[in-house]
């Protein structure tokens, strides 16, 4: 309970500092809406993160696969046009072989062995050798080709290799920068934090002390009053005591009215304090000529039932 009573009298408090010049609500306002956009969420922060990281890694990627995909024309090309020469060589080689059948029949022909086994054994000689040589032209084809379509397989997976290679690295590069954001917003968060902090503790220590000024005025105030009733129209004498005690209660109502007058009513007050202690003896004398003993006028209130004409 007692607590809950500390916790309400320090919220109600603050809620009266608020409400003062001295509470910087603009100045906090204003750092209060820094603070918030300083995001902490790391989906945010991954996605400025890639918006300052992913073009470039986009512009590597794009540059490796077109790289690759010039490299590959390249090589199909040569395929094609492998295909061209190696068909012309058949083409050459079948028609020099049919030239050859041709000219060894007419050698036999004329040298009267044209109906001789010379002629199929001679043609069939020929037609072993055209066969070879088109094998090779075959193999040769063969093995080119392969040769460039292993070409293309070792630049693919080249090109593919470098692309998981700059994955990587774009991956932990965006990690870093991740955490670089995320200690970079939190640096600038506390800063803010700390700003506002001490705004508000500048200016709860401005509100303190002039609240402790205005107590002291206050009690200056109190103090005279108690001193020097007859100042402010109050009772004096014998009915100190339960004048006093009454000043006191009635003081506690005043305080808030008398404070309005502030600075002008304590060194108004100042003045007639050290008028009435200092000044020489002939003041002193003037002032107590000047000022009734109390006892006085309550003998001579007792017997008349008026106050001295100094009293009224």
């Amino acid at each position: 309970m007692a607590t809950e009573t500390t916790k309400s009298g320090a919220a109600a408090g603050m809620e009266e500092f608020q409400a003062t010049p001295y509470y910087q609500g603009l100045g906090i306002e204003q750092l209060q809406a820094q603070l918030g956009g300083y995001q902490a969420d790391d989906a945010a922060l991954r996605q400025q993160a890639e918006a300052q990281y992913r073009p470039t890694y986009d512009a590597e990627v794009e540059s490796i696969r077109h790289q690759l995909q010039q490299q590959v024309q390249g090589y199909n090309s040569q395929l094609a046009g492998m295909g061209s020469a190696y068909e012309r060589q058949r083409r050459n080689t079948n028609q020099a072989y049919d030239e050859s059948a041709v000219d060894l029949n007419n050698a036999l022909t004329k040298r009267g062995l044209g109906r001789s086994s010379l002629v199929s054994t001679q043609g069939a000689y020929l037609e072993n050798k055209r066969n070879q040589a088109l094998a090779d032209i075959d193999r040769d084809e063969t093995s080119a080709i392969q040769a460039i379509n292993e070409k293309i397989a070792l630049l693919t997976d080249q090109a593919a290799g470098r692309e998981q290679t700059l994955a990587g690295n774009y991956a932990r590069q965006l990690e870093q920068r991740v955490n670089e954001l995320k200690d970079k917003n939190r640096t600038a968060a506390v800063s803010l934090q700390l700003q506002i902090a001490a705004l508000q503790q500048k200016g709860y220590e401005a509100y303190q002390d002039w609240l402790m000024e205005n107590r002291k005025q206050e009690l200056k105030e109190q103090e005279l009053m108690a001193k020097y009733p007859e100042l402010f129209g109050g009772e004096s004498g014998g009915s100190s005591s339960g004048g006093s005690s009454g000043s006191k209660g009635s003081s506690s109502g005043k305080t808030k009215k008398q404070s309005v007058a502030g600075g002008a009513l304590v060194k108004m007050l100042d003045s007639v304090k050290s008028a009435l202690s200092g000044g020489g003896s002939s003041a002193k004398s003037s002032a107590k000529a000047q000022k009734p003993d109390v006892q006085t006028v309550k003998a001579q209130t007792a017997k008349t039932g008026k106050q001295p004409a100094g009293r009224r």
